[in-house]
């Protein structure tokens, strides 16, 4: 699977979490940190226009977390996690518009039963903004406007 640059350096923080706390997997709930912890990607610009505040989800999603493990020799993608990527793989071929962003990977939890998504679609919910639908149909819009400015951009250096 490609991914857009800001997505690639979202799953390698979601690793480097992994190896911070010490755990001996790597899952959706070091991805929703990473992700609420990238400032300027389309995860927080979705949380900010429902309402949400990232600090607080991001709090929530941290207490969750288990104590370190003490076998740490490998690190493997939980299948929820698989899940999930598989699912934003998804998402971004439906949208025909390139490689998985950070938009396909913040849908894709929105939509996931893990807790990470449920606390996501709580939050949305508890801010009277929607649900996980809504979340991903902002993601959706955030991904065609910049598919429009990289468009722009393209034609302006003709390439």
């Amino acid at each position: 699977m490609k991914y857009t640059v800001e997505a690639q350096r979202v799953l390698d923080r979601t690793i480097a979490l992994s190896e911070d706390l010490k755990h001996n997997y790597v899952g959706s709930d070091h991805l929703m940190v990473s992700l609420l912890s990238s400032e300027g990607t389309e995860a927080h610009a979705i949380l900010h226009m429902l309402g949400v505040p990232a600090d607080r989800l991001k709090q929530k999603v941290e207490e969750r977390f288990p104590p370190p493990s003490i076998d740490r020799a490998s690190r493997p993608f939980v299948p929820q996690l698989r899940a999930l990527l598989d699912e934003a793989h998804k998402n971004a071929m439906r949208r025909d518009q390139g490689p998985i962003g950070t938009e396909d990977l913040f849908c894709a939890l929105a939509l996931s039963n893990g807790p990470p998504g449920k606390i996501l679609s709580e939050a949305v919910m508890e801010a009277g903004r929607g649900n996980a639908y809504t979340i991903c149909a902002t993601a959706d819009m955030f991904s065609r406007i910049g598919q429009v400015f990289r468009d722009k951009e393209a034609y302006k250096n003709g390439t």
